[in-house]
C-alpha cells in the first residue's frame, strides 16, 4: 500500500492543491498523467 498525505501543488504563486491525501491499494492499477 501506499499513503501519500500533506500534498501541494502549486504554479506561479497560485496553490492548485493543498492537504490533498492519496492512498493506492495492494493490487490496484494506477497510472500518472
Amino acid at each position: 500500500m501506499i499513503h501519500l498525505t500533506n500534498i501541494q501543488k502549486q504554479h506561479g504563486g497560485r496553490i492548485l492543491l493543498q492537504n490533498a491525501a492519496f492512498q493506492i491499494l495492494p493490487a490496484t492499477r494506477t497510472g500518472l498523467v
